[in-house]
């Protein structure tokens, strides 16, 4: 759960949730190093806390233990989306759809895509790729969050507010904080485009 309570703002103290979930996840790995979701667990907590070097190295690990795991390639691809390498990041999230069509957390593939378009600037695209994130009955906060800066990026006000209505009904404590907290520390520069469209869209720090 430690990843979890990081990822959602579900503890107080952050940084202690995250060395629990790494000692755990190490521990782990003592016991067999060729469990392949422990090194998927271990990389995406090496995402959360920064250090995207350490992330890719325990996720391609995963993924050399059992090429078809499609969740290790979703990780590996947003290691890279955030450490500002999005054409990467396509590319890994393309696989992880091929090898998962119909994973429950397709809305966050998707929207993936499209948070990595933004970063490429191609407006079209990422918005394409978001608003058929939103479209799943199981989309979470995330997608509609995005979308929202988006808009209001490219001047779409009344959309970007409705959006963030609905990302709000979701998620009640959604801030420009929350938001960083779910991405973890991501590489300023690849994430900036969607800071400054959260605040256009009216998300307060």
């Amino acid at each position: 759960m430690n990843y979890y309570d990081a990822i959602l703002s579900r503890t107080d103290d952050r940084e202690a949730a995250l060395s629990a979930g790494l000692a755990n996840a190490k521990k782990a790995i003592a016991i067999d190093q060729r469990d392949y979701a422990v090194h998927w667990a271990l990389g995406r907590l090496h995402y959360l806390e920064g250090d995207h070097r350490a992330a890719v190295r325990e996720l391609e690990t995963s993924i050399n233990i059992n090429p078809n795991f499609a969740h290790g390639y979703y990780g590996l691809s947003v290691s890279y989306l955030f450490s500002g390498q999005p054409e990467k990041a396509i590319e890994f999230m393309n696989i992880a759809i091929r090898l998962s069509p119909n994973d429950p957390l397709m809305w966050a593939l998707v929207g993936n895509k499209g948070i990595a378009y933004g970063q490429l600037r191609d407006f079209d695209k990422a918005i394409e790729n978001l608003e058929e994130a939103c479209r799943f009955p199981t989309a979470q906060f995330v997608p509609f969050t995005m979308l929202a800066a988006l808009h209001a990026i490219t001047g779409s006000e009344t959309e970007a507010k409705k959006l963030l209505d609905r990302a709000r009904e979701l998620e009640p404590n959604l801030s420009v904080k929350h938001m960083r907290n779910y991405y973890g520390t991501a590489d300023q520069e690849a994430f900036e485009v969607f800071i400054e469209g959260f605040r256009l869209a009216g998300l307060t720090d």
